[in-house]
């Protein structure tokens, strides 16, 4: 019963952000009738996610499928990422597969839960907007006494394949140590870039790390076949 409701409310969202946000390539998107996933499409999901090391993300429910120079797939998962006492989250992975049976990952969105603050407490939207305005004056003064806690944007690279980061920070303070999620996977080197130095930032296990600079910066990820599939 618990995973027939979290299937129905996933194929709501999914609905909505087709809708309202726009689906990975242009057509229609048709929903399942039966959201039980076949021995087929158990197989395209497989051979996608064949090279993704790092995550196991399990199939739910096939939501959707979107006719176009092959077929896309919209599949809901539960990720969790390979690491003792890790907390799964939930996903919908957009699965493409092309006229000759070749499949690949086209993005991988994570479903986030909650309500606005109003509306999971509406006694407390007063005192969170009280709470809101000591701080932004508490950070104004520290920006006033502390030149270096000047906070600066981190956007990604158009050139970064979507599913090559887990999490990256959408800002930082100058000076502050920015650690972005990466993919990992066994058929390529990983590359990364900061405003276009790949000498920037290192590589920590799944992570890359850097010094925020007193600047906005664009973070690019990339992979390169090593050959070792």
């Amino acid at each position: 019963m618990k995973k027939k409701t979290l299937l129905s409310v996933a194929m709501a969202v999914f609905l909505f952000t087709s809708s309202v946000f726009g689906a990975p390539m242009l057509g229609g998107w048709k929903t399942t009738s039966d959201i039980a996933i076949n021995k087929e499409e158990k197989a395209i999901f497989d051979q996608a996610m064949k090279s993704f090391v790092g995550m196991d993300y399990e199939p739910l429910g096939l939501l959707a499928t979107q006719l176009v120079s092959g077929q896309n797939y919209c599949f809901l998962c539960r990720g969790t990422i390979v690491y003792p006492e890790a907390n799964p989250e939930y996903y919908f992975v957009y699965i493409y597969k092309d006229l000759k049976g070749n499949a690949e990952i086209l993005e991988i969105k994570n479903i986030e839960f909650g309500l606005s603050p109003d509306m999971d407490n509406p006694d407390s939207s007063k005192a969170a907007e009280d709470m809101k305005g000591i701080e932004d004056i508490e950070n104004a003064e520290d920006v006033e006494n502390d030149g270096s806690k000047n906070i600066y944007s981190i956007t990604i690279s158009p050139d970064t394949e979507s599913y090559m980061i887990f999490k990256c920070p959408e800002s930082a303070a100058a000076g502050e140590t920015v650690r972005v999620e990466i993919a990992d996977v066994t058929d390529a080197w990983i590359y990364a870039s900061v405003n276009g130095d790949q000498d920037f930032g290192t590589f920590v296990g799944s992570y890359y790390e850097f010094t925020m600079p007193e600047e906005d910066v664009e973070i690019k990820v990339w992979a390169v076949g090593n050959g070792l599939a």
